[in-house]
């Protein structure tokens, strides 16, 4: 299983996506589905253009925000930086722990601690000042995420 994120480029906002569509959305459709008058659609809050909010707005499948799609986070898995992102995981046992060597300030911090295995994931949120560090059970091939609010996603198997 992976961890499929989407970030919007406007407002940042980050979601979590199960399942995503990957089909374009019909133009045609949202145009003939419009019921403004002149320009005040739901999709529109301007006053002075002549109904072409719908055609230059960026309608698609899949999971948007602030009126465009959102951008696929890729994980990265090697760390060139002295802030090091990368989890790392020990195993003993019939344990895990998965910890990230870096830095927990006010404004630089890991944000969360993601595990995931075949069926399952187990998330760990963090806050400025706590250690980024979880015990887990160990499953072969398990994957751990960590993700930093200033370079995004990162990912150790």
């Amino acid at each position: 299983m992976e961890l499929k994120l989407k970030k919007c480029q406007d407002c940042a906002s980050l979601v979590e996506v199960i399942r995503d569509c990957d089909c374009e959305f019909d133009e045609e459709i949202m145009e003939e589905d419009c019921d403004c008058e002149e320009c005040n659609c739901e999709h529109c809050d301007c006053d002075d253009c002549e109904c072409s909010c719908c055609e230059d707005m960026d309608f698609t499948c899949g999971v948007s925000c602030c009126f465009t799609p959102m951008e696929d986070v890729v994980p990265n898995s090697t760390d060139g930086a002295v802030e090091k992102h990368v989890p790392n995981i020990e195993v003993n046992g019939e344990t895990a722990r998965v910890y990230v060597n870096h830095v927990m300030e006010e404004e630089h911090y890991i944000e969360a601690i993601i595990v995931m295995y075949d069926n399952e994931e187990i998330k760990h949120f963090f806050k400025p000042g706590e250690t980024p560090e979880v015990t887990v059970p160990y499953k072969e091939g398990m994957k751990a995420y960590s993700l930093c609010n200033k370079h995004g996603l990162w990912v150790a198997e």
